[in-house]
């Protein structure tokens, strides 16, 4: 993905970029839930675990994510496209 503004994209650059920050936030989403789960197991059974900084850690990734997501759809709306 490229580093510019969702201004500054052409409208098929949008769409595409959309479209791919879509399916990466979606499958992040899963996998971070999995983790989530699986740390909360392993907390349950052996007691606290490192782990679980790395799963803070993926939400804050998750967050950013997510609102690049959002401005995407926001631009594309705005286009009306």
């Amino acid at each position: 993905m490229s580093n510019k503004k969702p201004a500054d994209l052409s409208d098929e650059e949008l769409i595409r970029n959309e479209k791919r920050t879509k399916v990466l936030v979606v499958t992040f989403v899963i996998i971070l839930t999995l983790l989530f789960v699986t740390v909360i197991l392993l907390i349950i059974k052996k007691g606290f675990t490192p782990l679980i900084a790395t799963v803070i850690a993926l939400v804050a990734v998750c967050i950013v994510s997510m609102n690049n997501w959002k401005e995407l759809k926001k631009e594309i709306k705005l286009r009306k496209l």
